[in-house]
Parts: structure tokens; sequence; C-alpha cells
């Protein structure tokens, strides 16, 4: 059946006695107009409907409570109104509280990072005494080796030494650091 309502009252009246093809008109009525109306809030149609149609299971439910002071286009728009400042509420404390535990979240891997950013430096110091620590060939050959980049060959032909000395030599060295870094 297809209703044609000429007012408010008999419309409202028809709804609060729950008849489904009234509440169906109003539905038809004014469902696409309060979609974009909301949508103007949320710039998501999606978001918009779902608060819409909120609002008109809301009507439906409290049909016998609601007191209309005005008609029920108002009505209704209203209610989207409300609902959409009920969702951004909600979605503004959800939001505050993702910040908090993203800026917690920020502040645990800055510590984390200056934890390990110091233990380097340390590891980094306690490296360079050990190395300052062997002999002077040894400590040479070394560094020509692991901060040069230099071949053992290379080494050899720089130093004037043979290639089998400069392997004792990063032998040595090796050995040394292993025990004054072991911990």
């Amino acid at each position: 059946m297809n209703y044609q309502y000429l007012n408010d009252k008999e419309l409202i009246n028809d709804i609060y006695e729950g008849n489904s093809n009234a509440f169906k008109y109003v539905f038809d009525l004014y469902y696409v107009h309060l979609c974009r109306y909301v949508t103007n809030f949320t710039s998501d149609p999606d978001v918009a409907e779902d608060i819409v149609q909120s609002c008109y299971v809301s009507l439906w439910k409290q049909r016998k409570k609601i007191i209309f002071t005005s008609s029920l286009k108002s009505y209704l728009y209203k209610s989207c109104y409300n609902g959409y400042i009920d969702f951004y509420r909600k979605n503004k404390t959800i939001s505050e509280h993702l910040e908090k535990l993203r800026y917690i979240e920020v502040q645990r891997f800055q510590t984390d990072l200056e934890f390990n950013s110091e233990n380097l430096s340390l590891k980094k110091k306690k490296l360079e005494k050990a190395i300052d620590n062997l002999p002077e060939k040894c400590r040479q050959i070394f560094i020509l080796n692991k901060y040069e980049g230099l071949q053992y060959k290379e080494i050899a032909e720089d130093l004037n030494i043979s290639v089998k000395t400069v392997e004792n030599q990063i032998g040595i060295a090796l050995k040394r650091l292993r025990e004054e870094l072991q911990d």
C-alpha cells in the first residue's frame, strides 16, 4: 500500500501506532536528503548512512516515547545532527586515546634508541681503547685491514713485510680484542 499523508500529525500518529507503511513512507521521503545532510558533516557517505539509519531505528523503537514539538522533518534532521555529534565525540575520544598511545610508544622508542645509542657509544669507546692497547705494529696492521680495507698483500707491500706476518699480526690482534672485549 502506498500512503500519502496530508499532515505531520496524521503521519506521526500512524508511526506512534506502529504502522510500518507510515514508517516506510517517512523513510522513503527523507532518507536520501538526510544522508546528504549528514555527509556534509562527516565527508564519508558510509558513515552518514550509518548515522541516518541509527536515527530511523531510534525513531521506530522510541516512537511511543517521543514528544514532537516541531515537524517530523525537523525532528529527523535534528536527530541526525545529534547522531553525528555523538559519533564525532566518540571518535574524538578514540582519536585522543590513540594519540596518547602513539605518544607513549614514541617516548618508549626514543628511550630505547637513546639507551642503545649510549650502549653502542660505550662499546665503541671500549673497542677503541682495546685497539689502542695493541702493540704498535699489530695495531697499525689491524687498522689498515679493518678500517681502511686493505688486503693482506697490500699491507705487506706497504709495510715491506711478508703476507704471513700480516696474517699472524691480524690473528694476534683479533685474539687480544676478543679477550679484552669479552663480557
